[in-house]
């Protein structure tokens, strides 16, 4: 019988002593400094100084290819005017940032960046240069972006045009111009 009692004392001991520890594990959480729960964004400084007006480059950034593209000042006009042939022509349904002119999609005039993937099947977009005699009859004399995959064509804004597979306008990452030719790109 003391035994059993004895044995009794140690297990409810046991018991209350493990209760202890878990009931304040909350109040040392508290203590210890706390988690950055938001991920930490990567960047990149992309250097465009390069190139002259029409002309793009993409580089990849993790596999996944960033447009430049330097535009004129006969695009930029163009993308200034209506266009009904154009499937979200205010950008209304577009992936990007809330600091980007919805009329030409970037944040600057002259530099459209957006992520180079065709938002169809995520094939690579080619850029069609301005007055490309070659696309003359599917195109704008003003040139875009053609996904040679299935066919789906946006304009400088990378804003897609009704009549092709793509169902949205290209992605427009997180970016910042740093000065007048280098951008940070955050992904």
């Amino acid at each position: 019988m003391q035994e059993r009692r004895k044995f009794l004392l140690l297990v409810t001991g046991a018991l209350a002593g493990v209760a202890a520890i878990f009931a304040s594990l909350p109040f040392f959480g508290a203590l210890s400094p706390p988690k950055n729960t938001e991920r930490r964004k990567k960047f990149r400084i992309i250097d465009f100084s390069d190139l002259s007006e029409g002309q793009s480059f993409s580089v990849p950034i993790e596999r996944k290819p960033l447009l430049v593209l330097k535009r004129s000042s006969t695009q930029i006009r163009a993308l200034r005017q209506s266009n009904s042939d154009l499937l979200d022509p205010s950008s209304e349904n577009s992936n990007q940032p809330d600091t980007v002119d919805v009329n030409i999609r970037s944040k600057r005039d002259d530099i459209f960046v957006a992520w180079n993937v065709c938002t169809h099947l995520r094939c690579a977009v080619n850029t069609i240069p301005e007055n490309d005699e070659r696309f003359v009859t599917v195109f704008p004399k003003t040139g875009g972006f053609f996904c040679p995959c299935h066919g789906a064509k946006y304009d400088n804004a990378g804003r897609v045009y009704k009549k092709g597979p793509a169902p949205k306008n290209l992605k427009i990452p997180e970016y910042s111009f740093i000065d007048e030719t280098n951008l940070r790109v955050e992904y």
